[in-house]
């Protein structure tokens, strides 16, 4: 951790950021279940929505070729073995932390976070990354 930690930060201070304190933007995230399934894999997703629901459904969202499905951290559990008990395969499934508001950037600006977000990801110790960034055209 502290090995990480002082990378973090060099990686923010090389490019003009400063890292905060643990839980410093933690409100600025609400931390969901996540779970993606191939549309073919669930073919049947109006008819089981409402016992979606009881396991802890937040949303469901449909993409090109797969669903994906929100539920509060808590329901994790209960969402996962519901979708194995209907044998339904799960292709990637995690916890994530969703921004609740986001932020259009200039052309400029873009430019240097994707630069940031870049040096983030080269860093072995580095798992996921999360921010607010609006990602829209």
């Amino acid at each position: 951790p502290t090995r990480t930690v002082a990378n973090v930060r060099l990686i923010f201070n090389r490019t003009g950021g400063s890292l905060g304190t643990s839980g410093s933007v933690d409100y600025l995230f609400v931390r969901k279940g996540t779970f993606r399934v191939k549309k073919e894999n669930l073919p049947n997703v109006d008819d089981l929505e409402l016992e979606m629901i009881d396991a802890g459904l937040d949303e469901i969202k449909s993409e090109e070729d797969e669903y994906i499905i929100y539920c509060n951290f808590k329901d994790y559990g209960a969402m996962q073995k519901f979708l194995e008990e209907q044998k339904i395969d799960i292709e990637q499934a995690g916890l994530e932390r969703l921004p609740t508001m986001t932020k259009k950037l200039s052309d400029d600006e873009t430019e240097a976070f994707i630069k940031f977000l870049d040096r983030m990801e080269e860093d072995e110790d580095v798992v996921n990354v999360f921010h607010t960034m609006d990602m829209s055209e």
